[in-house]
């Protein structure tokens, strides 16, 4: 059995442990952490995962070592695994806007590098990750990692050089969907309903439609028309969004989101 490294143990991470040793048939006993903070891997510790003193540890004992730090802290998380490597190791990255290259420069060729943009949802087991592969990696370290991810969420292998695309289709896109539920909560409140009820209502339709648009075989714009009915209420807060260019807005806030990181790879 492979052994499964991590540097991180915060959501992300979390997230990953918990998926792999539920869905995926890793043991507890085969997960090795390392993190500045002791305290957030104790109830995987207290599972029979193995703690790390050092990330040299990390790099002896492991096979796939995840890094789940925060992309400013990289440079200090990649320093201090900088030449501990002493055979093939896949490591698969959550950093936003870190390029494989970051990664090979900085940890050699025995460094093969997984690029992945996870999103929060993967608590939950329904997420979405995005992964690229460096050149170097193996079709059976493809599988081993895809075998770890799967049972996650969704998952779709794409190009890296579109990878700062897709941190704003999938990795910050949570976060808008969030808002848009605040907003129609928060309206609705204005407008005498009680906000919980009106959050329960706004993301069970949320939920709803995001089961239509996997399941019932139809493209969103086709979705939109089946909601429509001529002269109805439906069409009268769509032209609004059309008078207000709700497009524009949003295609502003997606090139912001690809454009920060990109940022952050350079």
């Amino acid at each position: 059995m492979k052994k499964i490294g991590f540097y991180g143990c915060g959501n992300m991470a979390s997230a990953f442990i918990s998926g792999i040793t539920s869905k995926a048939g890793v043991s507890f006993y085969d997960v090795y952490i390392h993190t500045r903070t002791k305290q957030k891997a104790l109830p995987f510790l207290s599972k029979g995962a193995v703690w790390c003193e050092r990330p040299k540890d990390l790099a002896d004992s492991c096979d796939i070592i995840f890094i789940c730090v925060k992309p400013q802290q990289g440079d200090a998380v990649l320093d201090e695994l900088a030449g501990t490597l002493k055979h093939e190791t896949v490591i698969v990255s959550i950093l936003a806007g870190k390029k494989i290259s970051y990664f090979t420069s900085r940890l050699g060729e025995l460094a093969h590098v997984v690029r992945t943009m996870p999103n929060t949802p993967m608590l939950l087991g329904c997420g979405a990750v995005a992964v690229s592969f460096d050149d170097v990696v193996a079709d059976a370290e493809k599988d081993a990692v895809l075998r770890l991810i799967a049972p996650l969420g969704t998952v779709k292998i794409i190009p890296e050089e579109q990878m700062d695309t897709i941190v704003a289709v999938n990795g910050s896109s949570p976060a808008y969907f969030y808002l848009f539920i605040k907003l129609i909560a928060d309206w609705a409140e204005k407008h005498g309903v009680d906000k919980e009820s009106a959050l329960d209502l706004a993301t069970a339709s949320m939920a709803g439609s995001a089961e239509m648009l996997r399941k019932a075989g139809k493209t969103p714009d086709e979705l939109i028309r089946d909601v429509s009915s001529p002269g109805g209420t439906t069409l009268a807060a769509l032209s609004s969004f059309e008078i207000n260019d709700m497009r524009k807005v949003m295609e502003d806030a997606l090139d912001a989101c690809e454009q920060r990181s990109a940022e952050l790879s350079s």
